[in-house]
């Protein structure tokens, strides 16, 4: 699939420092207030940034979380290719997708936007396309991972398995967002059954 292209990506080094400076703002206020009550005034503010200056990058806050939509891509995209890598060397893919769970529940609570933002991207329906899009592209990336524990299916099977994973692991982050850290393990342990229950059937044991 096409890699996303939302991203701003300026040349000039005090550009690229203006852009960095508005996505740390806005992670900030997305910790703090939440998507709805996130502006570009109070972004303004935040990063010290005229407004003028901030929509010279940004139309919207749309298009700021349609940017975090990227980050998180790539920072699974990394996850995936740990995944495979423990995959390759004989890992079941019953500890695989553990893994996975973990290092997800790990980024979320190291970076604590990711929780509101995936709940602006999943409800907010002007972003309903780039949440589309996001799972395509997780679902994408995961297609390889199952390969890699033997699903023979024909790729337009795997990747509806895929398609479901990504959705349940969608479910899994809303759960984690409304419970304290204390009990992602409880949630990890409880999401990974469902997931399990699920794909034995489809994927073969070793």
């Amino acid at each position: 699939m096409e890699k996303s292209t939302s991203r701003p990506n300026p040349s000039q080094e005090r550009s690229q420092k203006r852009v960095q400076s508005i996505l740390e703002a806005a992670k900030s206020l997305l910790i703090e207030e939440g998507y709805e009550e996130m502006s570009i005034q109070k972004l303004s503010r935040k990063a010290q940034i005229t407004a003028p200056s901030i929509y010279r990058y940004f139309p919207n806050k749309r298009a700021i979380i349609a940017t975090f939509a990227d980050v998180f891509l790539e920072a699974q995209t990394q996850s995936i290719h740990f995944c495979l890598e423990k995959s390759l060397r004989g890992m079941s893919w019953e500890d695989v997708i553990h893994t996975f769970m973990v290092l997800l529940s790990e980024s979320m609570k190291k970076e604590r936007w990711i929780s509101p933002a995936q709940l602006a991207i999943r409800c907010d329906r002007g972003l309903q396309e780039v949440h589309e899009k996001l799972l395509d592209d997780i679902a994408d990336r995961f297609t390889l991972l199952f390969r890699s524990f033997g699903c023979k299916q024909p790729d337009h099977e795997l990747f509806t398995l895929t398609r479901m994973l990504v959705l349940l692991l969608d479910a899994f982050m809303l759960a984690l967002g409304r419970l304290s850290e204390k009990e992602y393990p409880q949630a990890i342990n409880e999401f990974k059954e469902v997931i399990v229950s699920f794909y034995q059937n489809h994927i073969p044991q070793k």
